[in-house]
């Protein structure tokens, strides 16, 4: 989901600048970087659980929810 976020503003972006304001520009530049650093940021809490889980320190199920996280960010 995040991924095609990512690729909508992309895209939004690419069309915007085109005749966007200054404003709009800078505000779609903001929401590619947002989208950006979410799916980065659930990639390594994903990595994160799955070394703690091989540990035995945290349970599947919270391996499972770290993937939803990651994979809604996508």
């Amino acid at each position: 989901v995040a991924e095609a976020r990512l690729a909508a503003a992309k895209q939004k972006l690419a069309e915007l600048k085109e005749g966007a304001t200054r404003e709009e520009r800078q505000q779609i530049d903001a929401q590619v970087e947002q989208a950006t650093a979410s799916l980065e940021q659930a990639e390594r809490d994903l990595k994160r659980q799955q070394d703690l889980v091989k540990e035995g320190a945290v349970a599947q199920s919270v391996v499972d929810t770290a993937e939803t996280a990651r994979d809604v960010a996508r």
